[in-house]
């Protein structure tokens, strides 16, 4: 059975356009209030765990399962999206936070120039993947051949995204860990599990199977 691809090329088209988009034209909001939060560290990692959480979720139970249905699961597509969209919007706010973080004095530069940089890391590998998918819409013959895979016939193709952690990322579990020494151990927060999630590397599993004629 042929899918009809022309509703997951639609939202990966509408995504793409987000992404091109300037960030500083497009957001006008930070992810938390600039101003209300004493503990700038926890809040910008938080934010930064919450979108890697929303892409995976979108990819991992919105994307992925609605695919492989036959046919497409256009609703469940749909809502994918719309939380992956959400997961880059956030990644987008980070990168606000981080620059006006990085602008606001020097005891904060350092901390916004890596919490932009480990989101436009980020940002830079879920774009690479769309424009992967697309060209596999565009041409999956070209696409098969590439990977060494028979082009007639049923074939089923992986594609995976990884949200690979930038090496500013470990510049800032060292400041979450230096914040952290003085104080009674506690019970991991939401930063802590994110970098546990992200320094193992992120893997998401996306499979289509095409039919060439």
């Amino acid at each position: 059975m042929n899918q009809d691809w022309s509703a997951l090329d639609r939202n990966l088209s509408e995504l793409r356009r987000l992404l091109e988009q300037p960030i500083s034209a497009h957001l006008s909001v930070l992810p938390v209030t600039f101003g209300d939060e004493e503990d700038w560290l926890q809040a910008g990692t938080r934010a930064l765990d919450q979108a890697v959480r929303r892409i995976c979720s979108g990819v991992d139970e919105g994307i992925g399962p609605a695919v492989l249905a036959q046919p497409i699961d256009a609703p469940r597509l749909s809502r994918g999206f719309a939380e992956l969209r959400q997961g880059v919007e956030e990644l987008r706010g980070v990168v606000v936070m981080g620059e006006a973080l990085a602008q606001s004095g020097r005891s904060r530069a350092e901390l916004g120039d890596c919490l932009r940089q480990a989101a436009e890391h980020n940002l830079s590998q879920v774009d690479a993947w769309l424009a992967e998918l697309r060209a596999v819409l565009a041409d999956p013959k070209t696409a098969l051949r590439e990977r060494g895979l028979p082009t007639s016939g049923e074939v089923e193709l992986d594609l995976t995204l990884r949200l690979e952690p930038s090496p500013a990322l470990e510049r800032l579990r060292e400041m979450v860990r230096a914040s952290d020494e003085p104080a009674v151990v506690q019970k991991p927060g939401p930063c802590w599990r994110f970098f546990k999630l992200a320094m193992a590397g992120l893997a998401l599993y996306l499979a289509f199977q095409i039919l060439i004629r």
